[in-house]
Formats: structure tokens, sequence, C-alpha cells
């Protein structure tokens, strides 16, 4: 099995959580490939993963090939290395929700649902200045 952080070296968010996805290389980087995607310089894969914010950790299950995105699950828990570590090793699937395409909400209601924590794609001129 494949895990895969998208972050956009932007993102504050991201910046913390590297410490601790780094921690479940280091605890689980024998059982899983381990990998990090800047989304931003590789948005056209962002795209095809339909990434809407970073952090986001993707897990495609053996078997699942990097052409088949859609096939691929997304953690929707903490971003902690203890919880992430845990959703690795029990594969839950049902820690896995389906993903809210907020390409078409209002900003209102996208503020609403945005989740803490994580930095919409949209954002990236309130971090960047633009």
């Amino acid at each position: 099995p494949v895990v895969v952080e998208f972050y956009a070296t932007w993102c504050p968010h991201c910046k913390k959580f590297k410490t601790e996805y780094e921690g479940v290389a280091s605890d689980l980087g024998q059982d899983f490939i381990i990998a990090r995607v800047d989304g931003e310089k590789f948005d056209k894969l962002a795209d095809d993963f339909n990434i809407s914010g970073y952090p986001t950790v993707k897990l495609l299950r053996k078997g699942v090939k990097a052409s088949e995105a859609s096939k691929a699950e997304e953690y929707e828990g903490s971003m902690k290395r203890s919880a992430l570590d845990d959703w690795l090793k029990n594969n839950n699937s049902k820690a896995t929700t389906a993903n809210i395409d907020m390409k078409h909400l209002q900003p209102e209601l996208e503020g609403i649902l945005a989740m803490p924590g994580r930095c919409y794609r949209t954002e990236r001129s309130l971090y960047m200045g633009n």
C-alpha cells in the first residue's frame, strides 16, 4: 500500500503536520510506501486525486494503481501521528468519509463546512500575499 500526503509550501497546517507525518514514515515505512507531494507544484496530480485542501492524506491499497486515483481513500482523522498510525495499522476504511466538493459552494458555506487544520487550495492568495 501507498500513503501520500498532499501539501503546499505556503500552508501553515502542512508545516505543523510535517514532523507528525515523518514520524508515521519512521513507524510504518517498512509496511507502506510513504510519499509527500507538493500539490501546488504537481497540481495536475492533485486534481487527479480531487485534492481540495492541504494537508490531505490518501491511501492506495495494495493492487490499486496510481492511475486509479478515484479508488484512493482519504484520511479524515486528526492530523496527529498516533491517529494516522492507528488508521493505517487498522486499515479502517470506516474512518474515511465522503469528500464534499466545495467548488460550487458560496464562500460563506465553505467557511461553515471548512475543516479546522486544513487550508483550501482557493486560499493560496491569503497565505502568499498575492
